[in-house]
Parts: structure tokens; C-alpha cells; sequence
């Protein structure tokens, strides 16, 4: 078969499924809306008589959440017929194997051969929280060609709070949606019963992707010593003769327990210094896993120049208009499609770190930190520590909102997101897969 007759069995198939979900819970003239006016007027009748029709009308209601079992099965036998057609590896007989991964090669197809799309669903993601002295919430909310991920319930704003402090400098958030749950299986616009958890990252807890992230192995470990050894870095004076130190002060120390902790300072007009080190494995493993890169910096007043920090294949630039004086400031790659492996992939990538200082004043480095995400909803998310210790219970919120449209987005989601299996289309693309009428 053709690709668009399987597209147009796969549309029939969504029409049928959007029909039946119309039919229970329309807000007019539905099951669900005759039920609760019968429940709602049997006062006069006996106890039994109550309880036999409740059960008869839960019982309705029950075989009419079986629509998404039955919209699963028709699915998965349309997207058989997909698959085979795009050469998704993820096709068996008549299986899917991996519903998300089949996802992604579809809409590798529709962004690279169909250059097609469908109508979205309309998820509006609110922007991150301020970061405050609770800590640095981010979160990436596209894929890794960049498209917007639709997949989730999203008609419920996001949560993240500060749910445990296993020791003082360690910090547990969990990720949530405050709304109530679904109360079956017809209702999928309501929020998540699910609930994640992230340690949020710092010297304690850093992440993991990087070798050496808190910067220890100078012979020297006096103030103002000069820095010529970081185990498992190279230095190199790119340009001019920058002046690396390590750094004492306790406010310019971030997160500092004890004596021994420090920071390294780096000052000297005209110069440019940097550390670099290669990637392990682990970051590479898993190609569409996206990668956060983050480094805190604390800026003393006056300081000027660019920071660029490098990982794989890409770089970005951060200036002293990114910092804050006299504070620490985690500068973040930005959530977009380049934090995914298979984006910064190369031979022999490096994380790295480069400054360049155009005054005499100081930028002060408080380590270099790389960490996988959390998965909710469908979107990735990261929690970095504040130089400040976090306090318990303390809450975060995003409005995230969804407006369901996009007949076929919207159906996929009804049948798929309570698995967080992935089940989006491309919404961006010249050519348009039609909702059905």
C-alpha cells in the first residue's frame, strides 16, 4: 500500500475512536450527563432500588472506558500498516514493539520525506520558574528535532517541590500535578496520578556525566594559589596569560562543607583560558536522552567578557549580562534540540569551558556539572541546587494548559498518555494529514 492509504485508514481509524469519546462524554445529551441527572433524583426511591441503579449506570460507564482499549487495538493495527510502509524497525508481524520508538521514526518520516504535519493539540508550556534560593528548575519541552512534545496530560499545571532533604546539602524535589486525578477511564483531560522525583544537582550530587566536576587536583590548595593541574582537564591558554586561582572566600566558594572546598577564580584583561575534557560513554548511550550542561558562576563587580560552554559539536555564549554581581548564577545550555546526543554527537567530544575576561576584575567558576534528566509527562526535567540551603515543602508551579485541539493529536493522546509512550505527530511541516470531518 501507498503511504497515504495507510494514512487514510489511520485517519478512519481516529475518526472512529474521536466519535465514540464524543458520544460518552459530549457535554450535551450524553451517558454520562443522563446518568448523573438519574442519580441525582432517586431520592424517593428504597435503598435497593438506589443501589441497583447505580451499579446498572457505573457498570455503563465502565464499558464505555473501554473505548481506549478498543481505540488501541484499532491503532496499533493501522500503525502495522505505517510502519511497514516507512521501514520502521520497531514493526514485528503485527506488532508494534515499542509504541514510542515507532512514534519516532514516524515523525522522522513526516519531517524528512512527507514534510507533513498534523493540527496541534494546542499544549501551551508556561515558562520556568525564577530561579530562587529553593533552587533552578528547567525543563526541555521538544524533541530531539526540536519538535514541541504533545504527548502527556498537560490541561493541568506542573508542581515541583521540595519533598526531602536527606542530609544538608542534598535536596529531593518532587514533580507533580496538584489537580485531581482521573475519575475513569473516559476522563482523560484531568491531571496525572503519577508523581516523579530528582535529586537536585550540586557538588554532592553532581550529575554523574562529568569527570572531576568540582575541579580538586592543583598542588596547591592555598588562596590565590595559582591553578595549573585539574585532574582529568586540560588547561590551555588560548589566548594572553589568564590567571587561574584557587579561590578561599567562603562566599565565592559554591555550596562550600568544609575547609578543603574551594572554587577557581580567573581574572586578567585580554586573556582567554580554558578547561576541556572528553565525554564518557554514558553520555552518548542513549542518543535521544537529552543532556543538561551547567556551570555556576559568581561574578565579582566589574567583571567583563564571554563564557562559551562547549559540548560535543556545539557551543554557546553567555556574557556578563547572564551573570549577577557578587551572586552565583548557574548558566544553563538552553532546552532546545541540542541538549539530545544524536544533535552534538562527534568524534571524540569534549565538555569545556571558556573564558574570556576583557576586565582585570574576577569570574569565579564553582565547578562544571552535567546530568540526565527526569521524565514527566512526557517533558524532561532538572532541579539545580541555589547556593543557599533548600527549604522543605517549598513549591514551584508552571500553568501549563492544553486546549485539546487537533482531532488526530488529541486522539492519540486519549488512548496513549496515561503510558507516557510518546504517541505525537509533527505539528510543523508544508504538508497537512488532515483531522477527520
Amino acid at each position: 500500500m501507498a503511504y497515504s492509504d495507510d494514512t487514510g485508514l489511520f485517519v478512519k481509524v481516529i475518526k472512529y475512536i474521536e466519535e465514540e469519546l464524543k458520544n460518552a462524554v459530549s457535554a450535551t445529551e450524553n451517558t454520562q450527563t443522563n446518568a448523573d441527572s438519574i442519580l441525582g433524583d432517586m431520592t424517593t426511591l428504597k435503598v435497593q432500588g438506589q443501589n441497583s441503579i447505580t451499579q446498572v449506570l457505573n457498570q455503563r460507564n465502565a464499558d464505555q472506558a473501554k473505548i481506549k482499549n478498543i481505540g488501541r487495538t484499532l491503532l496499533i493495527a493501522a500503525f502495522v500498516g505505517i510502519g511497514r510502509t516507512i521501514d520502521s524497525p520497531q514493526i514485528t508481524g503485527s506488532t508494534v514493539n515499542d509504541i514510542a520508538l515507532f512514534f519516532r521514526d514516524w515523525r522522522v518520516y513526516q519531517d524528512v520525506i512527507a514534510d507533513e504535519k498534523v493540527t496541534a493539540r494546542a499544549v501551551f508550556y508556561a515558562a520556568e520558574p525564577s530561579p530562587t534560593a529553593n533552587g533552578t528548575i528547567v525543563r526541555c519541552t521538544v524533541d530531539e528535532r526540536g519538535q514541541k512534545i504533545e504527548s502527556g496530560r498537560h490541561d493541568s499545571g506542573v508542581t515541583v517541590e521540595v519533598t526531602s532533604k536527606p542530609s544538608t546539602f542534598n535536596a529531593t524535589y518532587g514533580i507533580y500535578q496538584a489537580a485531581e486525578g482521573p475519575a475513569d477511564g473516559l476522563d482523560y483531560q484531568a491531571a496525572s496520578n503519577t508523581k516523579v522525583t530528582y535529586a537536585a544537582i550540586s557538588r554532592t550530587t553532581p550529575g554523574g556525566l562529568v569527570s572531576n566536576p568540582t575541579l580538586v587536583g592543583n598542588a596547591d590548595t592555598a588562596d590565590d594559589a595559582a591553578v595549573t593541574v585539574i585532574n582529568n582537564w586540560t588547561l590551555t591558554n588560548v589566548s594572553g596569560t589568564p590567571t587561574p586561582k584557587i579561590e578561599k572566600t567562603a562566599a565565592k566558594i559554591f555550596r562550600a562543607q568544609n575547609d578543603t572546598d574551594f572554587a577557581i577564580s580567573v581574572s586578567a584583561t585580554g586573556t582567554t583560558w580554558k578547561i576541556a575534557q572528553n565525554m564518557p560513554s554514558e553520555v552518548l548511550s542513549d542518543p535521544y536522552a537529552p543532556v543538561a550542561f551547567a556551570v555556576p558562576f559568581y561574578m565579582n563587580t566589574g567583571w567583563t567578557g564571554n563564557i562559551t560552554l562547549g559540548w560535543g559539536s556545539k557551543t554557546q555564549i553567555f556574557t556578563a549580562s547572564d551573570l549577577t554581581a557578587n551572586d552565583w548564577v548557574w548558566l544553563i545550555i538552553d532546552r532546545d534540540a541540542d541538549m539530545f546526543p544524536n544533535q552534538f554527537d562527534q568524534d571524540d567530544p569534549e565538555w569545556s569551558v571558556q573564558i574570556e575576561s576583557t576586565s582585570a576584575n574576577e569570574v569565579v567558576m564553582g565547578g562544571v556539572f552535567a546530568a540526565k534528566p527526569v521524565k514527566f509527562g512526557g517533558v524532561y526535567y532538572w532541579v539545580f541546587s541555589d547556593q543557599a540551603i533548600a527549604t522543605l515543602n517549598t513549591k514551584f508551579t508552571m500553568a501549563d494548559t492544553n486546549s485539546n485541539a487537533g482531532i488526530i493529536q488529541d486522539t492519540l493522546g486519549f488512548v496513549f498518555d496515561d503510558d507516557d509512550e510518546g504517541a505525537y505527530l509533527m505539528t510543523t511541516g508544508t504538508n497537512t494529514l488532515s483531522d477527520p470531518a
